[in-house]
């Protein structure tokens, strides 16, 4: 859904750029103009930040669950080889 409201999103985001420093201001507009030049770069970087919090999820996910189950072997203070 987002993905295809890309094109809208840079629309708005050119227009609203009006009280921004100079280079964000030309690149929004830019981009706003260019809306199908601009879109899948947009695209391809909002699915590689899905990926990486994705990965960042599972990863903590499977950590907390390996924590939780934990039981130690031995007594506390003992090594065990």
């Amino acid at each position: 859904g987002l993905i295809l409201a890309t094109p809208l999103l840079l629309a708005a985001l050119a227009a609203a750029s009006r009280r921004l420093p100079l280079s964000p201001r030309l690149a929004l507009r830019d981009a706003g103009r260019n809306r199908s030049a601009s879109a899948p770069a947009v695209a391809a970087v909002m699915a590689a930040t899905l990926g990486a919090v994705a990965a960042v999820v599972t990863t903590t996910s499977y950590t907390a669950h390996g924590r939780a189950g934990y039981q130690a072997v031995a007594p506390l203070g003992e090594v065990v080889v």
